[in-house]
């Protein structure tokens, strides 16, 4: 069949798309034109609708990351109050002039300790 189809136009199946066969003039091919142009409409609102919300989801992400980046910060701070706390009562200073101020130290080390 591709022979055939490249013995009647001298062209190879990659140059198919080339080949524009004549159409008759011929309601059925309007009627054929027009139904391709509204299924056309209707796809590009979807993909209106859907790059919307591509968008939509891409602004709350940049929300979640930037969140995320501010927790992150707020539990690496706490992680290094309590290594320096433990790091002060490893190395056994009773004093309070090297322990960290209470503040630092989260309730539940306290009671823990």
């Amino acid at each position: 069949m591709s022979e055939s189809n490249n013995q009647s136009t001298g062209k190879s199946w990659f140059f198919l798309g080339d080949y524009q066969p004549t159409v008759p003039p011929d309601s059925s091919a309007e009627v054929n034109l027009q139904t391709l142009m509204d299924c056309l409409t209707l796809q590009q609102t979807e993909l209106c609708k859907l790059y919307k919300r591509v968008e939509d989801l891409d602004n709350k992400l940049e929300k979640l990351i930037e969140s995320n980046k501010s927790l992150i910060a707020y539990f690496s701070a706490m992680n290094d109050r309590d290594a320096r706390d433990l790091n002060y009562r490893i190395r056994g200073f009773s004093s309070k002039n090297h322990l960290p101020p209470s503040k630092f130290v989260p309730d539940r080390r306290n009671k823990l300790l």
